[in-house]
């Protein structure tokens, strides 16, 4: 690919597959600059979110936080409406015990997302989780309760129904509690 290099500098594939040959040898450095060359040269929203993916997986497989971070928001920068990306930002942010920056991505997320019941109640549980790693359980539990994720304590008993392997569920829920039943298993 050096070879491809030297004889058209301005062809980003060249410069990608170098990259890629760099990352698979394990050699961080060379395969990011190569990277990053590629991505200034290519033309094509595809190939630069491409580009981005990769350098964002690089970098945060040499725990670069930064430049993961500045990836990242050069390809939200690509496509500023796509509001699973930013999702995708928040969660990363998270995993790399970023609390405060995920918990100001994943508040303008949920003002974004008004209107989408799912989307707001996973955004709402994730900032929850969040602030509970935090240590800021009052908030924690705000979050929860916004959208009904609140462990209540919950009595249940069964007895049998009618019909081959079905039982009747009876719960009790302590008054003003707020409980969601997501499946029973």
């Amino acid at each position: 690919y050096q070879a491809a290099i030297a004889l058209q500098a301005q062809n980003y594939l060249a410069h990608y597959h170098l990259g890629e040959s760099y990352r698979r040898l394990q050699k961080t450095d060379d395969a990011e600059r190569s990277f990053e060359k590629a991505l200034t040269l290519a033309s094509a929203l595809r190939v630069k979110k491409d580009i981005l993916r990769k350098l964002i997986d690089l970098t945060m497989v040499s725990k670069a936080m930064e430049k993961s971070r500045k990836h990242f928001q050069a390809l939200i920068a690509l496509e500023p409406k796509n509001r699973d990306l930013r999702l995708e930002f928040a969660q990363m942010l998270t995993r790399n015990l970023l609390y405060k920056e995920a918990v100001a991505e994943y508040e303008g997320l949920l003002k974004s997302f008004q209107g989408d019941a799912v989307k707001s109640a996973l955004i709402c549980k994730a900032m929850g989780d969040v602030f509970e790693r935090m240590g800021r359980d009052p908030e924690a539990k705000k979050a929860y309760e916004k959208k009904g994720y609140l462990d209540a304590a919950i009595d249940y008993r069964t007895t049998p129904a009618p019909g081959e392997h079905q039982v009747v569920l009876t719960f009790s829920i302590d008054e003003g509690q707020v409980v969601r039943i997501d499946r029973l298993v």
